[in-house]
């Protein structure tokens, strides 16, 4: 079994400013091997890199550690995924700590309450949700046996059904769902699969050659697809996954974590990007306005180590969010200019963002101590106001 983890000193490791022609770093977590944050697409991404099964662990948190942050979230570990169907109905997923398993947490008036639903039976870590509609929720991640799975539920979390795949000797990273029927999920070893009845059944579908850490997906309808990673940074589908293409993204585009497509020509993805002759990364934004046929970089500011998750409520609108100086910026013209955001301070880094609106959005990850954090924003990131999770 091969263990993989991030140090738990410093900001989360993410593999954004590593040394080494951007090779991610391991290192030992003096809790016990765990990821923080961002850190598991580190973990993935080098045991891709290395050819080995992605096998995590994680060990509970010693005897008389207390959080500093307690009283804001208490005891849930890095929130990894957010999905938002309404400005007021958010799920997000992450881990639990001291608990094996993952966690999701809900909100049903924008952030305001949160709370823990039930732990599908059997999950592990959890790293990608999409709901489909307020009640009806895909979660993705890992089950029995350190085994790929994806579970479902259609009453916000109070029972969950453990859908008919999974991932041998790997994690399922990202789930789309454009529509109640109709979902594609992505994950490591160049995995995409979709289903066409809600989940009943799902089908292994083929990707091009190079293929290997697919850690984000977007579908803005229920032919087109943009899945984006590590190895085949962008794919592309308009016939609902059975064929993927393989695009060109621009030169020194190392590693795309998240993709968002407000229509089914315009896209928008993040990752990271090498610079000084590729012994750094830095965060990385690029666009298309033609469905992937060609991919441009965006100018952004100075200061963001990685970037790892990505929402566009509108052509003009992005909300986009990871590690460094700068945890969160938007942009309200296509990305001719991205603007730096003030995001509470005691958030050391953000790894999904969800906006159903173009002023509504809600954001998820760590804060400096380790906690799980929530953030929400109700007028286009101008300001962002640190939300309470639910203790473990």
């Amino acid at each position: 079994m091969f263990v993989f983890g991030t140090l738990g000193t410093g900001r989360a490791g993410n593999g954004a400013s590593e040394e080494g022609g951007g090779m991610p770093k391991r290192t030992f977590s003096p809790d016990g091997l765990r990821f923080r944050a961002v850190g598991l697409r580190t973990g993935l991404l080098a045991l891709a890199v290395l050819g080995l099964p992605a096998v995590l662990a994680s060990s509970p948190t010693p005897a008389g550690a207390t959080s500093a942050r307690a009283a804001v979230t208490s005891g849930v570990l890095p929130l990894q995924a957010v999905s938002c169907h309404t400005a007021t109905s958010c799920e997000a997923v992450g881990e639990v700590a001291n608990v094996a398993g993952g966690t999701v947490v809900g909100t049903t008036d924008g952030g305001t309450t949160w709370k823990r639903r039930t732990q599908p039976a059997g999950v592990g870590a959890l790293f990608g949700v999409d709901c489909a509609s307020a009640t009806t929720c895909d979660v993705v991640g890992s089950g029995n046996g350190d085994a790929g799975a994806i579970y479902r539920t259609t009453d916000r979390g109070t029972q969950w059904t453990t859908e008919p795949v999974t991932l041998v000797g790997g994690y399922f990273l990202a789930i789309a769902c454009p529509s109640k029927a109709v979902c594609e999920a992505t994950g490591n070893g160049g995995t995409i699969v979709g289903t066409v009845n809600g989940g009943a059944t799902w089908k292994h579908q083929s990707v091009p050659p190079g293929a290997n850490l697919v850690e984000g997906i977007a579908c803005p309808s229920a032919q087109t697809c943009e899945a984006v990673g590590y190895g085949a940074p962008a794919l592309h589908t308009s016939d609902g996954g059975t064929t993927w293409t393989k695009q060109s993204v621009p030169p020194n585009v190392s590693f795309l974590s998240a993709v968002a497509c407000p229509t089914v020509k315009t896209c928008v993805a993040v990752g990271s990007k090498s610079v000084h002759g590729g012994h750094k990364q830095v965060g990385v934004v690029i666009r298309t306005h033609n469905g992937g046929a060609t991919w441009t970089i965006q100018r952004i500011p100075p200061g963001l180590n990685d970037l790892s998750g990505i929402s566009c409520p509108s052509v003009s609108d992005c909300e986009a969010v990871g590690d460094g100086d700068i945890t969160a910026l938007g942009t309200t013209d296509g990305g001719a200019a991205w603007t730096p955001q003030g995001v509470p301070s005691s958030v050391e880094s953000l790894a999904g963002v969800a906006c159903p609106s173009v002023s509504d959005c809600e954001a998820v990850g760590l804060t400096g101590s380790g906690d799980g954090a929530a953030v929400g924003t109700t007028d286009g990131g101008a300001t962002w106001t640190l939300q309470r999770l639910p203790g473990a």
